[in-house]
């Protein structure tokens, strides 16, 4: 695994991180992010271009290949289960 994200806390501070700059960049909902929060926000559209723009980034900074599809992350709801989609596969990535 990335020695930069060892812990699921990294990767969830991480993952929130990348979440509020872009809802901000979009002027969008600011408000508390954590484990429990809605991966879309009222505005971020499924499926839309900040979704894209999220796989995309959540690929840069993980080293991991999400998929093509980038509606796969709507299923997920929550950031805490996004979290655990990223360490699988970087766990994966690593066998």
């Amino acid at each position: 695994m990335d020695d930069q994200f060892t812990t699921r806390e990294q990767v969830d501070a991480q993952v929130i991180s990348i979440l509020s700059d872009l809802r901000a960049e979009e002027g969008l909902d600011m408000t508390h992010l954590d484990d429990d929060s809605p991966i879309f926000s009222q505005g971020m559209e499924r499926g839309g271009q900040l979704n894209v723009n999220l796989v995309l980034e959540l690929e840069s900074e993980f080293g991991i290949n999400i998929t093509d599809d980038p509606g796969v992350l709507a299923p997920l709801g929550t950031i805490g289960n996004l979290t655990d989609y990223i360490m699988e596969r970087m766990r994966q990535k690593y066998e």
